[in-house]
């Protein structure tokens, strides 16, 4: 624990993370974190973008975060969006034809392989990974971006994929890396996620600083924010 707060970049993010683990032991007479930021995925009180960016959108939905950007004052230029669901890949490519970008629409999930994985479809945000035993799921191609994507420019890299982002880290860290790429990443799908993503996010960028900010209440919309240090010339 002690190693994790001090691997986190202020004090609101130590905070967050001690009222998470609060929730969890406690559960409903836990306090609730004294930060609940609204401006998901792009916090208030954390640096904005003054330029253009390339943006890589892990569990794109149908654009809400594309437009969510775009309404805070985001400018982008490109877009790549993953989206396994079919139903939420319909309205996706429906409003990315207007959407002002240069779009590139992936039916796919994300991994650190090439393989197919059975998924639980028509639940919207909540579409998932599911086991073998589990009913309703749907086969659907994973991808690794740096398996596919050589030498793709990424400046800001989103992932809300249902408990899957260890392994999409792991396999777009190569594109991470070349790009200096600021990072969004869901880090309460499973238990370990809170911790664990942290960590790997820190052997990914070692040169980041990582925030942790909660967007709603009981634990849900935690996301930790990785933003890189400029390199050096």
């Amino acid at each position: 624990m002690r190693a994790l707060a001090s691997l986190l970049g202020d004090a609101v993010s130590v905070e967050t993370l001690l009222s998470i683990l609060r929730f969890r032991v406690i559960g409903g007479n836990a306090p609730q974190s004294p930060v609940l930021s609204r401006k998901m995925y792009l916090p208030e009180d954390l640096p904005g973008f003054d330029a253009p960016i390339s943006f890589l959108d892990g569990g794109a939905y149908d654009g809400d975060t594309f437009r969510g950007l775009v309404k805070a004052g985001v400018s982008i230029n490109r877009w790549l969006a993953f989206e396994p669901d079919a139903a939420n890949f319909e309205k996706l490519a429906q409003f990315g034809e207007s959407c002002g970008a240069q779009a590139t629409f992936m039916p796919c999930g994300l991994s650190d392989s090439m393989h197919q994985v059975s998924f639980a479809t028509g639940n919207e945000q909540g579409s998932r990974i599911v086991g073998g035993h589990e009913p309703g799921g749907e086969s659907i191609q994973c991808v690794a971006v740096d398996k596919v994507f050589h030498g793709i420019p990424v400046d800001y890299v989103k992932l809300d994929i249902e408990g899957a982002e260890a392994a999409a880290l792991r396999g777009m860290s190569q594109t991470i890396r070349q790009n200096n790429a600021r990072l969004a990443i869901s880090v309460y799908h499973r238990p370990e996620d809170i911790w664990a993503l942290p960590f790997q996010i820190r052997d990914i960028l070692p040169d980041a600083d990582i925030f942790l900010r909660q967007h709603e209440k009981n634990t849900f919309e935690v996301v930790a924010y990785a933003i890189p240090r400029p390199r050096k010339i």
